[in-house]
């Protein structure tokens, strides 16, 4: 109860403190003659001389109005930091802080591909026996899974380059795919191999263990079950180039506006970076061997858990149009990391009253290891300014992580395997991020 109170009233304090946040409004004066110290030219003895469209003012955002706004009319009343009437944005200081939350929607790429279960057919005409695959590690589609995303930002100020330097933390992830899948087999009439003459009934369900291994063979149904989850915090340096200078322009009512200046920028990051990737994989096995018309249950359970901290320092650069409110371009980003990866197995079968088994599993296993990897990122966005200190964002990812523990490789067929930890998987996402930033 008292978090439900809490949260309600800090989201009440959120929603007042935005709505309060002071906006630039567009303002339209009535046309009037200007003042000589707006930038008109009267020199003795000759006609006053106005800027036109075709030579237009330029004005530099520096944080004052300088002699652009002194409240006359014609040039209206100075907005905070002088910038661009039509987008509340231009060559004038940015805001101090800024904050972004998005929903990111990925989809994830499947682990490499290894047989589970196989059924048994029957005999070709050599006699032998011909099984058919029907599981495999790859045999689950990741579909997309939504996920939050959020970024806070710092103005620090001007360097000497012309760039405005911000310091900003990110984080995205939640992002948590669960899926599975189930097979059946069929039922397989055979002798006890004790005596060669005793009924027996099977499941046609084997696996890549040897025969003699009860549980997982000789079972009516097998099952998977997959588990990931994603998280990633990032602390970066960002340098993004100030705009042109702003243009006074004359609108046909007679008004001069200070207007941004459209152009193409080239900005860069640097910082650092941790990524997490958990993943949980089960394969369950369960029949019934009926000996003599006796049913006996069997069963198998082979779970592995995989963990996955990278931290590193990555790199990263934008091409950005800047067309007044629409800012549209493409992004990269990659570094090297340290995997602090683990990974714990169990594997236990149950095949008592079984004929064909001569030995269950039951085993574990875990290791952990420091190891390289690599993260790379591309992407486009596009964000549009619906007023001047709130921003909508849209834009389309995709990301490769190298050097990676995934849970259903780490899947062994031996009834005593090594302890080992196999660190050169990887993974692919892409997908959709939306969201919206407020300035102040």
């Amino acid at each position: 109860m008292k978090r439900a109170t809490f949260g309600g009233l800090a989201s009440l304090a959120l929603v007042g403190f935005f709505a309060v946040l002071p906006v630039n409004a567009q303002q339209e004066y009535p046309a009037e003659e200007p003042d000589a110290a707006l930038g008109s030219a009267k020199e003795a003895g000759g006609a006053e001389e106005y800027p036109t469209l075709d030579d237009p003012v330029l004005a530099e955002g520096d944080g004052s109005c300088g002699d652009f706004c002194a409240g006359d009319p014609v040039f209206g009343a100075c907005d905070a930091g002088c910038c661009c009437a039509v987008c509340g944005a231009g060559s004038c200081p940015p805001s101090a802080w800024y904050w972004r939350n998005d929903v990111r929607v990925l989809a994830a790429s499947k682990v490499r591909n290894q047989t589970l279960t196989s059924e048994f057919v029957g005999y070709d005409d050599q006699g032998q026996e011909v099984f058919y695959s029907r599981l495999g590690t790859k045999s689950v589609d990741f579909d997309v899974a939504a996920g939050y995303a959020t970024t806070v930002g710092r103005y620090l100020g001007r360097d000497s380059e012309n760039r405005d330097q911000f310091l900003e933390f990110s984080y995205w992830g939640m992002n948590h795919w669960r899926v599975g899948r189930q097979v059946t087999g069929e039922r397989i009439n055979t002798v006890d191999p004790t005596d060669g003459f005793t009924p027996v009934v099977v499941g046609s369900l084997f696996s890549p263990f040897s025969a003699d291994i009860g549980g997982f063979n000789r079972a009516d149904t097998h099952a998977i079950y997959y588990d990931l989850e994603v998280h990633n915090w990032e602390i970066n340096a960002r340098f993004v180039p100030r705009s042109g200078p702003d243009r006074l322009v004359l609108h046909p009512s007679g008004v001069w506006r200070r207007e941004c200046t459209p152009g193409d920028y080239f900005s860069f990051l640097v910082g650092l970076r941790v990524m997490s990737l958990y993943e949980g994989f089960n394969w369950s096995s369960d029949g019934s061997v009926t000996v003599g018309g006796v049913p006996n249950a069997i069963s198998g359970q082979y779970s592995v858990l995989t963990h996955n901290d990278l931290f590193g320092a990555q790199i990263g650069a934008e091409y950005t149009a800047r067309r007044c409110k629409w800012h549209y371009g493409v992004r990269v980003k990659a570094g090297p990391y340290i995997n602090f990866a683990d990974q714990r197995s169990r594997a236990v079968t149950s095949s008592a009253g079984d004929p064909f088994a001569t030995r269950d599993l039951d085993f574990a296993r875990s290791k952990g290891r420091d190891d390289a990897a690599l993260v790379g990122e591309f992407g486009f966005f596009s964000s549009y300014r619906i007023r001047p200190n709130v921003i909508v964002h849209a834009g389309y990812d995709f990301m490769w992580v190298l050097g990676l523990a995934r849970a259903p490789e780490h899947v062994l067929f031996q009834a005593d395997p090594p302890v080992d930890l196999n660190t050169n998987g990887h993974t692919y996402f892409h997908g959709l991020t939306l969201g919206m930033e407020w300035c102040w």
